[in-house]
């Protein structure tokens, strides 16, 4: 995972020995490496990384996996169980997290990588219609 912003995500560590010794191998592992100083970070063992997800034509979510994107967007929106499959879930790719958003009103909103970052849980991100 490459980002433009200045902040590793939530619970990241800066890789090391000692996390690389904690079984993080940082060939394959979810990175992160837009800190100045040229340092990456990975997420620790334990604590798997959250992806964004657009569920339908109109929702993002923070989730684990498309299958679970998709049920917690039912449960969130008090859809019945199934209107939404992992058939209905798409990664979001690097181009549309970076892309500006903005709020209803038209006032600017932090990008969806910044969003995702912020969490550590799964949560809904944005939707419009």
């Amino acid at each position: 995972m490459q980002s433009t912003e200045q902040t590793p995500p939530l619970h990241w560590q800066q890789c090391s020995s000692e996390l690389q010794q904690s079984g993080v191998d940082c060939a394959t592992a979810a990175r992160w490496s837009a800190d100045p100083s040229g340092h990456h970070y990975h997420p620790p063992v334990g604590v798997p990384a959250l992806s964004a997800y657009q569920v339908g034509d109109y929702d993002i979510v923070a989730h684990y996996s498309p299958a679970e994107a998709a049920a917690f967007l039912c449960a969130f929106s008090g859809l019945p169980e199934g209107e939404f499959t992992a058939d209905d879930v798409v990664l979001v790719d690097d181009i549309f997290l970076d892309e500006p958003m903005q709020e209803e009103d038209g006032t600017p909103a932090t990008s969806l990588r910044v969003d995702l970052h912020a969490t550590s849980i799964p949560t809904y991100l944005h939707g419009w219609e």
